[in-house]
């Protein structure tokens, strides 16, 4: 047993050694942009993401896996209306949130790899977590209605990496989300932050 553990903690160790000049991962902050229906209710939106790619050897091109969560706040708007259907004896304030969640799988093609500056383009599909969430608040009570979607979606996208060093760059990166159910949802991300060799 002890020889099987040791065996298979060297061979980790020498896959991960072989791999780790071709692993980078990438963090950055969100703006998104509300786009056709959720713009309708919702102002812009911030979030994160974190994002593992893997490049292959002497290729230009990737594949990444990404998770993101993203915040969109309702318009005064679209508050002002749903309260005015609300037929409340008591009078409460309410906050409304969608959220998205995508886990979303890329293939990437880099330019330039060498270079200081070097741009890509990519194209990703997965899975959408997205949640619509009203909260009531009143002097002595609250109530959460929270109505959770479940969808596949798209990722187009660009990017710009500056290389600031052989291991590690700014990240600039736009791209398009685009769901496809019962509840459509598109939305445009900016996303800045840092990507790194691991």
């Amino acid at each position: 047993m002890k020889y099987l553990l040791l065996t298979l903690s060297l061979t980790i160790w020498s896959i991960s050694t072989q791999a780790q000049s071709q692993l980078a991962m990438s963090f950055t902050g969100n703006y998104n942009i509300a786009n056709n229906d959720l713009n309708n209710h919702f102002e812009n939106g911030i979030g994160g993401s974190a994002e593992l790619y893997y490049y292959f050897n002497n290729s230009p091109f990737a594949v990444s896996i990404n998770f993101s969560i993203n915040q969109f706040n309702a318009t005064p708007n679209y508050l002002k209306e749903y309260k005015s259907k609300q037929e409340n004896i008591i009078d409460f304030s309410y906050s409304i949130n969608y959220y998205t969640i995508p886990v979303i799988l890329s293939v990437n093609y880099r330019f330039f790899c060498k270079k200081t500056f070097q741009p890509s383009i990519g194209i990703g599909a997965g899975y959408y977590s997205l949640t619509h969430k009203i909260k009531q608040k009143g002097e002595y009570t609250s109530d959460t209605k929270i109505s959770p979607y479940h969808e596949f979606g798209i990722y187009p996208h660009i990017a710009l990496i500056y290389a600031f060093h052989k291991n590690i760059g700014i990240f600039l990166k736009a791209g398009y989300n685009q769901t496809f159910n019962s509840y459509n949802t598109s939305y445009t991300d900016i996303r800045l932050g840092l990507i790194y060799k691991i």
